[in-house]
């Protein structure tokens, strides 16, 4: 979470928001800018800040009503992409070795389920994967995208640079970074993932307000 003079960065989990913070942070016009931020990068570029997540309401307790009047950004990403990133990320060291889990989380990822337990805490052993309760559709990632009175902007991870460049360093400061600037992603290695999204029409049936988002945002690739 960053916030400026002119808006708040609110980083969604697993959809590039490590590397927001880094292009916030590497050039002096920028960090000027920043009032507060939710920052804490380590040897390998990762944002180890336990509170880099902090949704709009948590901002505003944190920060007071002077977000109110600000404009409001999120980072984005694809649905099915995102779901085996979310995957990778919070199921794969923990059931890696239990062939019958990853049938079941990988049912429940076509549906375009996730555990609901991330939104508080990092999932751990103790969440029972089998308990239909368990589980939530990705939309509620969103939940508060009506709650805002602005209509936020939104960074694709998918076009990271052009997004930053477009939305937030020419409006707001009046430059760009160079098109060589680093924005590859700390991304897990997926070579032996066993995660697989196969059932596309299910899991954006199941989640429309993601699938309007991603219609949206992505209705010419080019843009």
């Amino acid at each position: 979470m960053i916030l400026t003079d002119n808006f708040l960065y609110i980083h969604k989990g697993k959809t590039g928001g490590d590397k927001f913070h880094q292009l916030m942070n590497i050039n002096k016009v920028f960090i000027s800018s920043i009032r507060y931020q939710s920052y804490w990068p380590n040897e390998l570029g990762q944002n180890i800040n336990p509170n880099k997540h902090y949704e709009y309401w948590a901002s505003r307790r944190l920060l007071g009503t002077v977000i109110d009047s600000l404009d409001i950004i999120f980072s984005f990403r694809k649905l099915s992409s995102w779901l085996l990133s979310f995957a990778n990320h919070h199921l794969y060291d923990l059931y890696i070795d239990d062939s019958v889990a990853l049938k079941h989380i990988n049912a429940q990822l076509n549906k375009g389920l996730i555990p609901k337990h991330f939104m508080k805490n990092r999932i751990d052993s103790g969440v029972d994967i089998y308990d239909d309760w368990t589980w939530m559709f990705a939309d509620s990632f969103w939940n508060t995208y009506h709650q805002i009175k602005v209509r936020p902007k939104f960074i694709r991870q998918e076009y990271l640079l052009k997004d930053f460049n477009n939305k937030v360093a020419i409006p707001y400061y009046n430059m760009a970074l160079s098109e060589w600037t680093n924005t590859q992603i700390n991304a897990f290695d997926k070579s032996d993932s066993p995660f697989k999204i196969n059932d596309t029409e299910t899991i954006y049936r199941n989640n429309p307000l993601w699938t309007k988002l991603e219609k949206e945002l992505y209705n010419d690739e080019d843009s």
